[in-house]
């Protein structure tokens, strides 16, 4: 079984076109879709349960607003006691700019003994589109900062949110940080959960990520100056994990 966790917060104007892109993977593979609620304030709910007959899609609601990392937490959560060693979970945003069709590859890594594959936009022939200079600035920099610091020939991509873990990993990286699977609540929890995911994980692979920012409708929501705080602070917390 393949789970995908989708946190979304106010996303009513690029849920339909995230769901819609499902239709690519429909009947080639089995899943489930967890959509994490993170507080949204417009009909971003309401879009997801349109899909309810065409998918199985499961909702799990935040009253309010806690950030992406605590919407990973949840979705963890709320699969932890259901995956068997060979399931596939899934992370991926659902701004419409991750492409579905990339979950079979993602998964079939998982069926052939990967611990964890990373849509990745720097492996040999991922690409990114569109993206705004200052948050490819960030991604890069923070990217070369992060393999220095935690050196991984497997990883080329520290802070894609676009990945698939095996439900064995999964399971054991929450025996071990319990609540705390996700202690960000921001941006910086990408790659804290990846980390954290490095340190149980025997075997890391990359799919080639084609990221087209260009067909978000919503402005971002990242806030480049806090997330650069909490990634250096992230660091500093995690060197212990190389």
């Amino acid at each position: 079984m393949i789970y995908v966790i989708l946190p979304a917060y106010n996303e009513e104007k690029d849920i339909n076109k995230t769901l819609d892109d499902f239709r690519n993977i429909k009947g080639r593979a089995e899943f489930k879709i967890i959509l994490v609620d993170d507080g949204s304030k417009d009909g971003t709910v309401q879009e997801a349960e349109k899909y309810r007959r065409e998918y199985d899609v499961i909702v799990v609601r935040h009253e309010t607003n806690k950030g992406l990392g605590k919407a990973l937490a949840s979705g963890f959560r709320y699969l932890e006691n259901a995956l068997a060693d060979s399931d596939a979970v899934v992370t991926m945003d659902a701004d419409g700019t991750h492409p579905a069709a990339l979950i079979i590859d993602m998964a079939a890594k998982i069926k052939n003994g990967a611990d964890a594959v990373i849509a990745s936009r720097f492996c040999s022939a991922g690409e990114q589109h569109g993206v705004p200079p200052a948050r490819r600035l960030l991604s890069g920099v923070s990217n070369i900062i992060l393999k220095v610091l935690f050196p991984d020939k497997a990883i080329n991509d520290y802070t894609s949110g676009y990945r698939a873990f095996s439900g064995r990993v999964v399971r054991e990286v929450a025996g071990i940080y319990g609540p705390e699977i996700v202690s960000e609540s921001g941006f910086a929890a990408t790659p804290e959960l990846l980390l954290k995911v490095r340190k149980s994980a025997v075997r890391i692979e990359e799919v080639p990520l084609a990221l087209n920012y260009g067909r978000k409708s919503g402005a971002s929501k990242i806030d480049i100056p806090k997330t650069v705080l909490r990634y250096v602070m992230l660091m500093m917390k995690l060197k212990g994990l190389r």
